[in-house]
């Protein structure tokens, strides 16, 4: 199946938030094939936004504030300045590695080809990469 082809989860948001902040069909500029695996963890990204919508747009927003106070952070450290706004913990842990997905690919975080070590203890000091806040 083609990216172009790919429909990508729909969904409609919480009242009030913006359908558009959940679109997790791929570009249609980028006409590549999609893995099974890569169709895969797209269904499951989608399907953590999903079950998780307002947490999700609430994060969103804020990561945009994160832009005005910061030029680049790791996945990590965007999650500890989330839950120090008032974002609160979302159903699943793994509603981070989406919301850091989504951001990424709406353009809101942009790989900086760097990896720095995660600080918090349960990491242990893994690399993860560091990200501009574009």
């Amino acid at each position: 199946m083609s990216a172009r082809e790919y429909p990508g989860p729909l969904f409609v948001a919480p009242k009030g938030l913006k359908v558009e902040q959940f679109s997790f069909k791929p570009s249609a500029f980028a006409p590549v094939e999609l893995h099974p695996e890569e169709q895969a963890r797209d269904l499951a990204l989608a399907s953590v936004a999903e079950n998780n919508a307002a947490w999700m747009a609430k994060g969103l927003s804020l990561l945009g504030r994160m832009r005005g106070c910061f030029a680049q952070a790791s996945g990590e450290q965007v999650r500890m300045w989330l839950l120090s706004q008032g974002l609160g913990q979302p159903t699943t842990s793994h509603a981070w590695g989406s919301l850091i997905n989504h951001a990424v690919r709406r353009g809101v975080l942009v790989d900086s080809g760097k990896t720095v070590k995660m600080q918090q203890p349960g990491s242990h000091s893994r690399r993860t990469p560091l990200w501009l806040l574009a």
